[in-house]
């Protein structure tokens, strides 16, 4: 578009809690760039997990660039066929 300022993209990354394509489907990553106007591009990697039992809400957290990142589950990365 033009004369837009900002411009934001995100692409999803990789998934956790499904193995062997089966399972359910606990977290997601995603990765987002942000750029601009003035503004270097920027990117970073979040995750958002679904609640365990008793918990409730969304949450969202960082993840380092490596993209480690499992508490029980497995992270997978996403495939072509996906």
């Amino acid at each position: 578009m033009p004369g837009l300022d900002l411009a934001i993209s995100s692409r999803p990354i990789a998934l956790g809690g499904i193995e062997a394509g089966r399972g359910k489907l606990r977290s997601i990553t995603i990765e987002t760039t942000v750029h601009g106007r003035g503004i270097t591009q920027r990117t970073g990697r979040h995750t958002l997990d679904a609640p365990t039992f008793g918990e409730k809400g969304l949450r969202w957290s960082s993840v380092d660039e490596a993209g480690a990142l499992t508490d029980g589950g497995t992270m997978r990365g996403l495939a072509a066929a996906q």
